[in-house]
């Protein structure tokens, strides 16, 4: 799928890493892979119908530990004024990745 992708060959890449993802779900790479091309093709396409936060989520589903959308879930529920929700999406992206400055910003920034 990457020698596809590569390649300019998008559609063939998409459907291999499909396949891979489906003989190995629980393969890491394959699912940060897919995690990554879901997010991606939203960012590109922004399609009707289809909530960011949707999408976000369907990333979790597939990767639990993704930090671009544990991080955009974070500020996205502190936008809308849900501290509960903005915390435990916080701490999970702490977890994950302790040392991004915009944790330390955004303390100085709610404090």
């Amino acid at each position: 799928s990457w020698l596809a992708l590569l390649q300019k060959k998008n559609r063939e890449g998409h459907r291999l890493l499909k396949l891979a993802y489906q003989a190995n779900p629980e393969d890491r790479w394959i699912g940060v892979a897919v995690a990554d091309a879901t997010l991606e093709n939203y960012d590109l396409t922004k399609p009707e119908g289809v909530s960011e936060l949707e999408v976000l989520k369907s990333v979790l589903r597939i990767r639990p530990d993704h930090p671009e959308a544990l991080k955009r879930l974070w500020l996205m529920y502190k936008k809308m004024g849900d501290a509960q929700k903005a915390m435990e999406y916080r701490k999970r992206y702490t977890e994950i990745n302790p040392l991004d400055i915009s944790l330390k910003h955004q303390d100085s920034v709610t404090n």
